[in-house]
């Protein structure tokens, strides 16, 4: 991907590979990855978007999950960013009174991990990485069918079926995920 500036000149592509993945975690970059989650639980509290559409809240969510993903060293960098968040909804502070919240936001992040990992020539391209955070995303809406069918819990969301709210993740995943990769792609090319 290149960027063509206002003046007309290009910017050299965007790259991601300067981080290879770890098998160890660090307590700094522990603390970091799940300080990451809790923000992403924060932005959802704070944040009110005045679109009333499924999925707005990965604009953030998934631009904070791909950001820590790319620019964490640990393998499982996600998973843990995913974990301090799913951890974050089970605080009264939160507000999240969804009864699978917390697997909400620790699936897609087992996923973007396992994306990750599994592709490592692919995980240096920044649409890659959009597509496979809104497969991530995308597991919200599917999660909510679950719990409507197998236990009877009401979602708002689904109350013109799954095709709408599926759409509508996958969406705001893909731009979430291409966020947060050109702004870690621009961090690391700042530390150079």
């Amino acid at each position: 991907m290149t960027i063509k500036t206002i003046s007309g000149g290009w910017f050299p592509k965007l790259s991601l590979k300067p981080i290879e993945p770890s098998h160890r975690l660090a307590w700094q970059e522990a603390a970091w990855l799940l300080a990451a989650g809790v923000l992403a639980v924060s932005l959802y509290s704070l944040f009110h978007w005045p679109m009333k559409m499924p999925g707005r809240h990965g604009l953030e969510w998934m631009a904070v999950l791909i950001y820590a993903r790319s620019l964490g060293r640990f393998r499982w960098a996600a998973t843990v960013v995913a974990f301090g968040a799913a951890a974050s909804t089970q605080l009264p502070i939160a507000g999240i009174h969804e009864p699978w919240a917390a697997l909400s936001y620790l699936l897609p992040g087992v996923i973007v991990d396992l994306f990750y990992q599994s592709r490592k020539d692919w995980r240096h391209y920044l649409l890659f990485l959009a597509a496979v955070s809104a497969c991530a995303h995308a597991t919200r809406p599917l999660l909510h069918y679950l719990e409507t069918v197998l236990f009877g819990v009401h979602h708002g969301s689904l109350a013109t079926g799954l095709t709408y709210p599926l759409l509508t993740h996958l969406g705001f995943g893909f731009v979430g995920g291409l966020t947060g990769a050109v702004l870690a792609a621009l961090t690391l090319r700042q530390r150079r």
